[in-house]
């Protein structure tokens, strides 16, 4: 048989003569699959003129093969001609200029030839960071070797590791790759109530240099963040706390009206009213 319904239908005829003793069930398609499932159907015609024709496709290979290792220098010469035509015809693959320049090999900084492709993420609700937090948004996306500049919101900032997961407080203001160029060259801004009259201040500073896996303060004791922004001009305005006989409730100032100083330098007071909290411009 030389088709599938073919060979189905030879197993029914074949049975034919058997009715008798099978019975009224007679022979069904089930019957059939069941004994085609035998190793003797992979020698039915069917199968053997695939296996003839595979068959075919090798040997022409071969001969052909074979004619091409008598000529082995023409042939080589040959397809070289069409990489070069190919290349030629392509204008992605150069148009046919070389892409390659002869040099010597140099010292590679691993740390430079690292992919940036571990992500970082942040829970803010949780207070949660790590590359083995499920839930949260990715804050970068690292190296292996890379570190990062976390400021909490509570005015502690620190440098470290990668973490898988660690806790770092709620609603952290600041998480960010840890390279010294480019930290150096950012103006981080607070604005905060200080502890015991709760004034409003602004602290404007750059990160210079640090000690890994060490907490440093920004703030005083009990000082209370009310914002924390890198951006080198912004307004905000200051809402006070309601008291007998204050007329003016809130001020608006402008952050770059105020000097960057030193991290260690304390803040500018704002105002000598109590502030109630902060909205941005």
């Amino acid at each position: 048989m030389k088709t599938a319904r073919g060979v189905s239908d030879a197993v029914k005829a074949g049975f034919k003569p058997f009715l008798g003793e099978i019975g009224q069930r007679g022979v069904s398609d089930e019957d059939v699959e069941h004994l085609l499932r035998i190793p003797i159907r992979r020698i039915s015609l069917y199968d053997i003129n695939k296996a003839r024709d595979e068959m075919h496709a090798i040997q022409a290979r071969i001969k052909e093969i074979n004619a091409r290792l008598k000529n082995i220098v023409a042939y080589a010469l040959d397809y070289l001609d069409g990489v070069i035509e190919k290349i030629r015809a392509d204008e992605e693959l150069g148009g046919g200029a070389r892409r390659t320049k002869v040099g010597a090999f140099g010292m590679v900084d691993v740390k430079e030839a690292a992919r940036r492709d571990v992500q970082l993420k942040y829970d803010s609700a949780s207070g949660y960071l790590g590359t083995s937090v499920s839930s949260g948004k990715t804050v970068a996306e690292l190296s292996p070797f890379d570190r990062i500049l976390i400021i909490r919101n509570n005015g502690l900032w620190s440098v470290t590791d990668i973490p898988d997961k660690a806790f770092i407080g709620p609603n952290a203001w600041f998480i960010g790759l840890a390279d010294k160029d480019a930290i150096k060259a950012i103006t981080f801004t607070l604005i905060y109530k200080e502890a015991k009259s709760g004034c409003p201040c602004i602290k404007r500073f750059t990160i210079e240099g640090w000690i890994m896996n060490k907490d440093y303060a920004l703030l005083g004791d009990g000082c209370e963040v009310l914002h924390g922004d890198t951006r080198a001009k912004f307004s905000f305005t200051v809402k006070y706390k309601p008291r007998p006989r204050l007329k003016v409730l809130s001020e608006t100032f402008k952050a770059h009206d105020y000097g960057v100083k030193g991290i260690k330098a304390g803040g500018v007071r704002l105002s000598n009213k109590e502030a109630e909290g902060i909205e941005l411009k």
